[in-house]
């Protein structure tokens, strides 16, 4: 529960000492737990100052900046009064090397330096002002170091001598752009004289004269924003030397101007004042920080809201609770340390005049609520520096504090480390089991979870359905079956802490596991080098999907080898099967199927098998289907029936194949029974792990065609045991033949037609889920390169599915040394892609990979490389999601000091001379924003740096949105026909990926629709009927990224199937004659699609009566009999494309 301190003066003027003692007492206590839940500052890193303070009195000064352009952060210090200033350099864990000093020549040294980038060239630079010539106090000039990006500097010095602007040793400096030129400029105070001056920069490391404004009294610039919201910077000036109890903001305009607006006292000294948007509406408060002495020695800090309008009033005051009475509160920070999105104060602080000898002072944090409030989180660590600043020293995303120690003579950096517990997903259908992955430093073995809501019954998850498969990493899976839509919070407990995540998980409405696959390689690969392809899948329901079948076929040419081992219910294997194949869909087609089960895809969740593939020259082609999870708890009884089928397939499919035996004596083994127990025993158990165990290790892919074969070789053998003995040559047909039964069911569609189409939705491959790719082999590649998924040159995607990309690297085999760092930088156009999906897949090296659990959008991973090499890798990767900017870095470290290894030759890439030992990747997924128009381009590349070396820019990948349906029509066939055989044609059209395939159905007198052919590239099909039958027929075109045409409203074509007897009768009553009687001048109508080969008048004696006659349109006809026959009864009989008809007409003149 939080407690939120809002005490602002009035009330403190109410409380006496001891009631105010007592609420920050009951706040403290009570809000301790949540913050201690939320922020975690580790031990300090201390780094050894090299060189001494100069002068009596003085301290450190420092700065930060990347100095040497590693993207990692150094510091610069001044030494006191010394003229000298020193580099020292970051190594990103929060740690600093000494590298070098810089004369500032001047005679007299500067108070205070700043670092930004004044010439416009992304390198850091540096600016102090200093007495050139004499011993004034008053400086003469201002330096610029321009840096270079390697701790070098080209010196300028720009005279202003004619201007008084304080005293060296008093003035203080801030660098920002005043008058939004992007241009960075300069502005100082002192706390000595009662004037401020602002030089503006040109963009080039030059600087115009100051322009001097006068204070109502003394003071420095610590504050530099648009207070005012009119689009200048205005400043705050501190209190002076003498009037320490005020402040006062001056308003800038477009010059780098400024006029006094308004001044602000306290009725105390202020100690120190920053800025911040604390309540989130767009202006910035004041912060501002004080020290009462009398009566009580507490520590206050004011936020003074701003108005909107450059004015400010008082609306939160945090006092310090009862044990810091003993400190002063110095330096205040304003950040998110705990990424909430809410601003959070740090105090820094320094021992008062009641303090007892304890040199070191306690850090403070107050949590943020984002509308102005704060709670304490009690001291976070006690440091010996009040001076701290903040600043990103390691490149998390996080903000750190780091400071000097002047005593001790040591850099302090204070890595933020927040306690912070995630959870992937965030949510889950009630409609099955749900796995969650947590991940914070605060997991540990034997936590507890809970999920409770206002008027939600509690869920509680069984100890047996929590596992923690890595530290820090904790699994739990929630049976959510006919559980309360609604917002829960997660509570996790262990002996001696709770955390809660308030509203952290939602259950919604059920929606089935949906699951798809894909192959991700590279379009070119180099004949007889083993590349790394991906078997990426993933879910997209809200339930987990148990034991999910996929189907692998490759060309011939291609030896696979998949990287980790794979499972069967009698061990694990080295050696893959398959089954050869010269079919596939009906077409000659030399192949290999390798035939597997992954046992479970958490929903929401993406997985990746990755192989290695070798071509020995040709194209690989590739094809994949995935079926839906065969289990739903317990097995679906449609799965069942399937297994009994084929039992009875495959045995039947094994005698065929020359192993002839007595059914009879080898039925008791049941293929039934095994089959099912490898499914539902041996996979289960190995998708939730072993519950007695309380630890889960990771899911591996199954490979059934082992255990089909393993089955098979059971089954003979209880047959031998019956005295039925088999030569070896028919026992080694086993493994040939197994994987081929179990695709040939694929064709058998026609067979038991209810029970296959169940079987495809089960147990075989459905061709209606798959996928085709290929490669083109060729004898030299760029290995580094990014590679997607799409298809044809466009590479077209639908969206629906995660976008999938791996970013390949190359130690070249000529290279003279191994890599010590590889870096990667890849930006995602936010426009584009939806980064909230984001998600690391795997990190890998040589022969290593290094799988990252769901969810997981920055990681940092160590991995030990000794013995074989004297290294630490660190990978760390990091999505700035502000940017896009996606940073990966391989980093050699010594494991000794953790730092860069110092050894030229040493690396942990090296030369390429074996693939794959030289090669690297990183593979990530990333969803596609919705509903982007059909055609839209998205073009992404990665760049890659080995070591110092130039960048390597990988080709540019594009993915093309295809969202729009292709279209088909089977051709119009005749109303009705005599032939009981016919041709049923069709066609159709895609302007995007192309047609994959059709799917064409039928019905007989109206009857529902069922398949005629599925999954063809065909466009026709003979078709046998029956007489006296109607049939319609509609067709549905699949594209070739799965976009299906929508089904007809109507038939696309219908016929009539009529006996040749009773085709006359039929005609004759479909002939229109008009008028009727006639004069011999008449019209006739037949129906469409009659075609008349021949017509004949006959008179009521037999007689054939001459008539003239043609063709109007399809279907009518002008008769003319002539007025030379006599009043009678004619017959006017035709001979179609349909047969026969005759109809009466009346001549009457």
């Amino acid at each position: 529960m939080r407690h939120e301190i809002f005490v602002t003066s009035k009330l403190s003027s109410l409380l006496n000492k001891k009631m105010r003692q007592l609420l920050l007492f009951i706040c403290a206590l009570h809000c301790t737990i949540e913050g201690f839940a939320q922020i975690n500052f580790l031990t300090p890193v201390t780094s050894p100052i090299e060189k001494p303070i100069i002068g009596t009195g003085s301290d450190y000064n420092f700065k930060n900046a990347d100095f040497n352009g590693d993207g990692i952060l150094d510091m610069v210090v001044k030494r006191g009064e010394s003229t000298f200033i020193d580099f020292y350099l970051g190594k990103g864990a929060g740690d600093f090397v000494y590298d070098r000093s810089l004369s500032l020549s001047g005679s007299k040294a500067p108070r205070n330096l700043v670092c930004a980038d004044f010439n416009n060239d992304s390198r850091a630079d540096i600016a102090y002002f200093t007495n050139w010539t004499g011993n004034s106090a008053s400086p003469d000039s201002l330096i610029i170091l321009l840096g270079d990006g390697n701790i070098n500097f080209i010196k300028k010095r720009i005279s202003i001598k004619s201007y008084d602007i304080g005293w060296v040793a008093t003035m203080n400096m801030i660098a920002k752009d005043l008058n939004n030129d992007k241009k960075i400029d300069l502005i100082i105070g002192s706390s000595l004289e009662n004037r401020i001056s602002s030089f503006i920069g040109d963009g080039s490391g030059n600087f115009s004269m100051p322009t001097i404004t006068n204070n109502p009294f003394a003071g420095e610039v610590l504050v530099v924003s648009d207070i005012n919201k009119d689009g200048y910077k205005d400043i705050v000036v501190t209190p002076d030397l003498i009037n320490k109890n005020r402040f006062s903001i001056l308003i800038g305009d477009s010059t780098g101007s400024y006029k006094v607006d308004s001044t602000y006292s306290f009725a105390t000294n202020v100690g120190h004042i920053t800025n911040s948007d604390i309540d989130k509406d767009g202006v910035d408060e004041l912060i501002v920080t004080y020290y009462k002495s009398t009566p009580d020695y507490i520590n206050v800090c004011s936020v003074l809201k701003n108005t909107g309008a450059g004015k400010f009033k008082l609306s939160t005051e945090i006092i310090s609770p009862i044990e810091d009475l003993i400190v002063r509160w110095e330096s205040t920070i304003c950040e998110d340390f705990d990424l909430d999105g809410n601003i959070d104060l740090a105090f820094g602080s320094y021992l008062s005049e009641r303090s007892p000898s304890n040199p070191k002072s306690p850090l403070k944090i107050y949590r943020g609520n984002g509308s102005g409030g704060f709670y304490t989180t009690a001291s976070i660590i006690n440091v010996s520096t009040h001076s701290l600043a903040s600043f990103d020293v390691n490149n998390d995303g996080k903000m750190d504090l780091i400071g000097i120690d002047s005593e001790n003579r040591n850099i302090i950096a204070i890595v933020n480390f927040p306690k912070t517990i995630q959870c992937f997903p965030n949510s889950g259908g009630n409609g099955g089991t749900v796995t969650v992955n947590f991940y914070g430093n605060q997991i540990r073995k034997g936590m507890k979870v809970k999920l409770v809501g206002t008027d939600l019954s509690e869920i509680t998850v069984p100890d047996s359905m929590i596992w923690f498969p890595a530290d820090f990493q904790m699994k739990v899976a929630l049976n959510l079956r006919n559980r309360q839509i609604g917002k829960y919070d997660v509570v996790i407990s262990s002996d001696n802490e709770i955390f809660t995540l308030v509203k952290g998980f939602t259950v919604e409405e059920f929606v089935a596991a949906d699951i798809w696959a894909t192959v991700i390689g590279p379009n070119l690969v180099r004949s007889g080098t083993p590349t790394t392809f991906n078997i990426t899948y993933g879910n997209r329901g809200n339930t987990d999907a148990l034991v999910v079948q996929v189907w692998l076929v490759v060309s011939s040419n291609a030896k696979i080898e998949f990287i980790e081992k794979l499972q069967h219910a009698y061990g694990t294997v080295d050696t893959t099967f398959y089954a050869p194949i010269d079919t596939l869909l009906g077409k000659p087609f030399k192949g290999k199927l390798f035939y597997l089960a992954i046992p479970l895809i958490e929903a929401k969740s993406i997985g990746s098998i990755p192989i290695k593939v070798t071509s020995s020259g040709g194209d690989i082609d590739h094809y994949i289907w995935i079926n839906p999870p065969l289990f739903s708890s317990p097995m679906k009884p449609s799965a069942q029936e399937c297994l009994v089928e084929l039992k009875k397939l495959g045995l039947e499919a094994l005698i065929g194949a020359g192993l002839n035996f007595d059914l009879s004596g080898i039925m008791s083994c049941t293929w039934e029974v095994n089959m099912k127990d490898a499914f539902e025993k041996s996979y289960y158990t190995t998708a939730y792990g072993n519950p007695a165990s309380g630890y889960r290790l990771p899911s591996k892919p199954y490979d059934v065609g082992m255990d089909a074969t393993q089955t098979a070789i059971a089954c003979l053998d209880a047959a031998t045991t019956s005295g039925i003995l088999f030569p070896p040559i028919l026992l080694a047909k086993i493994p040939l033949k197994v994987g081929s039964i179990l695709f040939d069911l694929m064709e058998l569609w026609d067979k038991t037609q209810r029970l296959m189409d169940e079987c495809r939705e089960t147990m075989v491959p459905n061709p209606k889920k798959g996928e085709r790719g290929s490669s083109r082999t060729v004898n030299s590649c760029d290995p580094n390169d990014k590679i997607g998924v799409g298809i044809n040159a466009l590479h077209y995607i639908t969206g629906k599915e995660p976008a999938q990309y791996a970013i390949r690297f190359e130690n070249q085999a000529t290279a003279s040394a191994s890599a010590q760092i590889v870096r990667l930088l890849d930006t995602l156009d936010r426009t584009k892609y939806d980064l909230s999906t984001f998600q690391l897949n795997y990190f890998h090296f040589g022969d290593r990979y290094i799988y990252i659990p769901p969810g997981q959008r920055s990681r940092v991973e160590e991995i030990d490389l000794r013995p074989k090499l004297n290294l630490i890798l660190r990978i760390q990767a990091t999505l700035n999601e502000t940017t896009g900017i996606l940073e990966t870095i391989f980093t050699s470290l010594d494991p000794v000091t953790r730092m860069l290894t110092n050894d030229p030759v040493l690396g942990f890439l090296p030369p390429n001379k074996k693939a794959p030992e030289g090669e690297g990747s990183i593979f990530y997924t990333v969803n596609v924003k919705k509903n982007l128009p059909n055609k839209t381009a998205i073009y992404n590349r990665a760049f890659i740096y080995f070591d110092n070396n130039q960048v390597i820019p990988t080709p540019i990948w594009t993915n093309t949105i295809d969202v729009k349906a292709p279209d088909s029509k089977v051709d119009a066939l005749p109303d009705v026909t005599t032939e009981t055989t016919f041709t049923v044609k069709w066609k159709g059209n895609d302007g995007e990926s192309g047609i994959r395939n059709y799917n064409v159905y039928y019905s007989i007198n109206g009857r529902p629709y069922q398949e005629l052919i599925f999954n063809t590239t065909a466009t026709d099909i003979m078709f046998k009927g029956q007489v006296d039958s109607t049939y319609q027929f509609y067709s549905v075109a699949v594209d070739s990224v799965s976009n299906i045409e929508q089904i007809p409203a109507l038939f696309d074509s219908r016929t009539t199937i009529r006996k040749i007897l009773s085709v006359e009768r039929t005609l004759s009553e479909q002939m229109v004659l008009y008028p009727n009687p006639s004069d011999g001048d008449l019209i006739m109508e037949l129906p469409s699609g009659v075609r008349v080969k021949n017509l004949s008048v006959i008179d009521m004696a037999g007689r054939i009566v001459e008539v003239d006659y043609n063709q109007l349109n399809n279907n009518k006809y002008k008769l003319l009999l002539g007025y030379h026959k006599i009043n009678a009864i004619y017959l006017i009989q035709i001979d179609t494309n349909q047969g026969k008809g005759t109809k009466k007409i009346l001549l009457r003149h």
